[in-house]
């Protein structure tokens, strides 16, 4: 199917600067504004196209030399593509063999939305109880369009002063910092009508470096802020983290991370973080996790904020990492923008690595890059596994077909080729390259290909040819792995799809890939450690009957190991951190590998789970972690399958986590490392949930305590595992009583964020029909969930798989109701859709939810909807392939 050309805006004029003043109204919440566009003139002109989207402009000048003209507006406004076209009078062109410049003013009206995009209204709680709304922006990646005429392309840079009036009790704040605040009482911008009640103040911010249009932000409301400073700086910069009265003392932790990372980066980098200040701001409703305006991070409140007595670690790791991220990309995407979203990857695929980079540098006991396989690298390979997927570098011309590969791809499959690069050339190196790449492209554009330029002058290495494979092509490898004769190994590459029917034509891709062969020999020759495979098959020398390919899972690809080869391995693991697999990454990336080759068919599901029994004095949280991520996929899929069965699956995983559970207890003991505390909860909640007796009685001991007030009886980090073994395994009346309970914790504004959405997520997980039915609707409830919180409601069904079945009913009755009010939000709507796609355990019932969809317009979400389905597809051939072999296996351990 031949690439449509992107919608790009024609290139008679470029913008330099904008002049922006704009006024909100937050009691009819509108809002209006005045903008002076410099130009410069590049061609003849008639008329100017710019980007405006659900604005209404009401006057249009053009000042070009000492001459002003009236614009109008071509009669058939260009809405489909969301451009205004104004012309100059009838006979009138500007000349740029006379006119350089040009001057475009324009006034203009908006409403403020609810779709979380451009400049909306973000609804909260106050004190007092009443609704309040405070205003924010999200302009990525094309809505600042929505907020005043601007030409809205990533390449197209400029300048902006700008100059924000809002109501004179309010804080405002935008990308730089504040040189003036007087009070304003000229009336309406548009006609100077005077105000009725309202006071208004007009704030004017210092002029911003250049920067993409995407990157402008401002936020207005009853702000209050903590403070502090960077230290690398001279002078030091200032960091502040802004919330809403009474939650600004909860920003302590992550402003700690913030000054710490742009230190850091600033070092990495050899560049200093090259703005005046760094504002962070915890926004009550918002689309993303956050956003990298230049200046001024906004975050969702749970991305943000952390009550130190009261918040589980699990959020303080979440909110380190989202703060770097952030951060991480003042530099790879603001200070240096990628020229056009088909290199989307240059922002979050850096930023994700760069970010896990600075969490390892800030919190080395955490084990980040163990962390990072079990979460991102996983991830990335799981959706790179589809046929639904797409290139890291991939075509899109639309904001719509922007919007949908904000994925795993662009993030956590770029991440690890990003990884896996940097390791091979060597972190050092790597950064040097990086470093080389930022100081040439500063404050301008780059494409993929000026990174690998930076990196071969850099490395002295072709690193274009060797990864160009990797971000141009669809897919990853697996190596295939056979014993040839005496030390020879067999090695061949091809194409890894969780389908695991990979045709010859998807087949001809040939992948440079670092082999990092791991062996318990130390004189392991150089050549087969650091072996790479550049043809379709090959063949290297191990003397070791046992060894690893894939060291730390720095490569991103599959192995597939021949029975004689995996035997030994798999002993490997109970010997811990003994063993060749003494890094928890190795560990994991072997039961990665397998659990992935036993969803597609390369491998039996038992082979798996027999791979599990090895791990009984498994210590490590992440190699646990990772193990219950692995499960809880079969567990669902075999939701259909006979009770008996069911009930042996769960056996095994009583029989898995209840020793950690036991070990480790209820009490956090002194001094304790955070990755223990997370491994307490894991065990617990999973023994537990799989009905493990000793640890579901002194779940629901516990809660009852905390029901008469005992607020010490749930440690934060097992508040998740209790709620949801409570609501799954107490008897009919606990149930009842604690899911009113639970639900009165979601509801309560004075509890921490990540303590209401830990209530939120296991409401749906209660073992009652009536009140799962229940908990679908209170997605029906604008005013009981906000539109940021929605996926949040649905997301954890696949967990309570005897009732998973209820979502795609639902889903049919509520489809308009979720049509009208997420429409405009198609990242969330596509997964409202897709859940139901998730839920589904047969053939048949994915075919009746394909049915359902024909008739129905997709296209803002496709790609999600395909992905799931496919996903789902999978997951429902893998049970018809392997129940039998389960079953029997499950027989042969006495599960069953």
């Amino acid at each position: 199917m031949a690439e449509l050309p992107r919608e790009a805006l024609p290139t008679n004029v470029k913008p330099t600067h904008y002049d922006l003043t704009l006024r909100t109204d937050l009691d009819k919440y509108v809002f209006e504004g005045r903008v002076g566009i410099r130009l410069l003139v590049h061609e003849p002109t008639t008329s100017i196209s710019l980007n405006a989207k659900e604005i209404d402009v009401v006057k249009a000048t053009l000042n070009a030399g000492s001459k002003s003209h009236e614009l109008s507006k071509s009669p058939a406004k260009k809405e489909e593509n969301e451009v205004v076209t104004l012309n100059l009078p009838e006979g009138v062109t500007i000349d740029p063999s006379n006119v350089k410049e040009a001057t475009l003013d324009l006034v203009f009206t908006g409403a403020m939305t609810d779709d979380l995009s451009g400049l909306y209204r973000s609804p909260y709680t106050d004190n007092d109880g009443k609704k309040q709304y405070l205003v924010s922006t999200q302009f990525e990646p094309a809505s600042a369009r929505k907020s005043f005429p601007c030409f809205d392309e990533p390449a197209l840079k400029a300048t902006f002063s700008i100059t924000l009036i809002v109501p004179e009790n309010l804080v405002a704040l935008s990308n730089s910092p504040v040189v003036s605040e007087k009070p304003y009482d000229k009336g309406s911008i548009v006609d100077g009508t005077p105000f009725d009640g309202t006071k208004y103040k007009e704030v004017t911010f210092k002029k911003t470096t250049i920067m993409s249009t995407y990157l402008v932000a401002f936020v207005v409301g009853p702000l209050k802020y903590v403070e502090s400073a960077t230290h690398s700086h001279q002078p030091e910069i200032p960091v502040r983290v802004y919330a809403l009265p009474g939650l600004e003392q909860q920003g302590k932790f992550s402003l700690d991370v913030a000054t710490k990372a742009l230190d850091y980066f600033s070092e990495i980098f050899e560049i200093p973080y090259p703005l005046d200040k760094m504002d962070m701001v915890a926004i009550p409703d918002f689309q993303a996790g956050a956003m990298e305006n230049w200046g001024l991070v906004t975050y969702r409140h749970e991305a943000l904020l952390f009550d130190d007595e009261r918040s589980a670690d699990s959020a303080k790791q979440e909110i380190a990492y989202t703060v770097c991220h952030e951060l991480a990309h003042q530099w790879f995407g603001n200070l240096v923008t990628m020229k056009w979203w088909d290199d989307l990857w240059l922002n979050e695929g850096f930023a994700t690595w760069v970010g896990w980079l600075a969490v390892n540098k800030i919190f080395p006991e955490w084990d980040i890059w163990t962390d990072f396989v079990s979460s991102e690298w996983a991830r990335g390979l799981q959706l790179d596994a589809l046929r639904s997927s797409h290139p890291i570098q991939v075509h899109v011309s639309t904001p719509e077909e922007v919007d949908q590969i904000f994925d795993a791809i662009s993030y956590s499959k770029g991440a690890s080729v990003i990884r896996m690069l940097a390791s091979w050339l060597g972190e050092k190196v790597f950064l040097k390259g990086i470093s080389k790449y930022l100081k040439i492209f500063a404050y301008s554009n780059a494409s993929t290909a000026d990174l690998w330029s930076s990196l071969n002058t850099e490395t002295g290495q072709d690193v274009s040819s060797f990864m160009e494979n990797w971000t141009k092509e669809v897919g990853f490898p697996v190596i295939n792995v056979d014993q040839g004769s005496s030390s020879e190994i067999q090695i061949r590459q091809q194409r890894y799809l969780s389908t695991g029917d990979v045709k010859e034509s998807e087949d001809t891709t040939i992948w440079w890939i670092p082999l990092n062969v791991k062996s318990p020999n130390s004189d392991l020759s150089k050549h087969a450690a650091s072996f790479t495979l550049t043809s379709k098959s090959d063949m290297f020398i191990v003397t070791d009957p046992i060894f690893k390919l894939n060291e730390g899972q720095a490569g991103v690809y599959r192995v597939n190991y021949g029975p004689e080869l995996l035997k030994p391995l798999a002993l490997e693991l109970e010997k811990g951190s003994d063993g060749i697999l003494a890094h928890p990454s190795d560990r994991i990336g072997l039961l990665q590998d397998t659990s992935a080759l036993a969803l597609s068919g390369y491998q039996r599901t038992s082979g798996f789970l027999e791979l599990l029994e090895h791990l009984n004095e498994e210590t490590e949280y992440l190699v646990w972690k990772d193990i219950h991520n692995r499960l809880v996929p079969i567990f669902a899929s075999w939701a259909d399958q006979p009770q008996d069965i069911q009930k042996g699956l769960r056996k095994l995983g009583v029989k898995l986590f209840s020793k950690v559970a036991d070990r480790l207890g209820w009490e956090c003991q002194e001094n304790e490392g955070v990755l223990t505390g997370l491994l307490r909860a894991t065990a617990i909640d999973a023994a537990g949930n799989n009905g493990y007796t000793p640890v579901v009685k002194e779940a629901i001991a516990r809660f009852q305590k905390t029901q008469q007030g005992d607020d010490k009886a749930i440690h934060p980090n097992l508040r998740r595992a209790v709620y949801s073994i409570v609501l799954s395994q107490g008897d009919d009346a606990l149930k009842h009583e604690a899911y009113d309970y639970i639900f009165k914790l979601y509801t309560d504004a004075q509890l921490p964020i990540d303590h209401r959405m830990i209530a939120l997520e296991c409401l749906i997980l209660v073992d009652d029909e009536a009140l799962v039915r229940k908990t679908l609707n209170m997605g029906l409830d604008a005013e009981l969930v906000q539109s940021q919180d929605i996926l949040t409601v649905y997301r954890n069904l696949r967990l309570n798989a005897k009732y998973q079945h209820l979502y795609f009913p639902f889903l049919q009755e509520n489809f308009d109701y979720f049509q009208n009010r997420f429409g405009k939000i198609p990242i969330y709507l596509g997964y409202i859709v897709a859940f139901a796609a998730i839920s589904q355990t047969t053939e048949a019932g994915l075919q009746r939810f394909r049915e359902f969809l024909a008739d129905k317009d997709t296209k803002a979400y496709q790609r999600t909807v395909d992905q799931q389905l496919e996903q789902a597809g999978i997951s429902c051939r893998r049970v018809e392939r392997d129940a039998k072999d389960v079953e029997e296996w499950l027989r042969s351990r006495n599960y069953v």
